[in-house]
């Protein structure tokens, strides 16, 4: 048995590496909190950003299933952190009093940000989820070129306004 703890170049190169290195869940996986900051720096560059969102995703599904943990022990990753408004949100959080007689809900679609806000903030009893919206977005381009279903006959057929 092996404990791969995976750099951030790993998951650019291949994506699909923690399934790789579980090995059928014989191996363990850690990823360092901070791999998880550069990722989230990437996400939006033009040339590798599809790759760090699909590491992102991949990182994400395995943290939900329990498959791999996150090393946050060094806190120079948190003072980081907390210069952004990722940072300050979970410091809000942190040092709000919240009432016990509630079941707090902290709701973001931010995967990095999920997984570092469960690190965090999971000593003040708070849940971290995802907000899955009842109403579908409808892009301007769908909009405009009248392929919607109609809401009247359920057919693909001109939006109606």
């Amino acid at each position: 048995m092996k404990h791969y703890i995976i750099d951030t170049n790993i998951l650019i190169e291949d994506f699909n590496a923690i399934e790789n290195l579980l090995d059928n869940e014989t191996n363990r996986v850690s990823i360092p909190a901070t791999v998880l900051l550069e990722l989230d720096g990437l996400k939006n560059d033009k040339k590798i950003g599809y790759i760090a969102r699909k590491a992102i995703n991949e990182i994400k599904t395995c943290y939900d299933k329990g498959k791999i943990t996150i090393l946050d022990q060094n806190s120079n990753w948190i003072d980081n952190y907390n210069k952004t408004s990722d940072g300050k949100v979970l410091c809000d959080i942190l040092n709000s009093d919240l009432s016990s007689e509630y079941d707090n809900i902290f709701l973001t679609n931010d995967n990095i940000f999920s997984i570092l806000a469960k690190q965090t903030i999971n000593t003040k009893n708070i849940k971290v989820e995802q907000y899955n919206s009842k109403t579908e977005y409808i892009s301007d381009p769908k909009r405009f070129t009248g392929l919607l279903n109609s809401p009247v006959d359920n057919k693909i057929g001109a939006a109606n306004f």
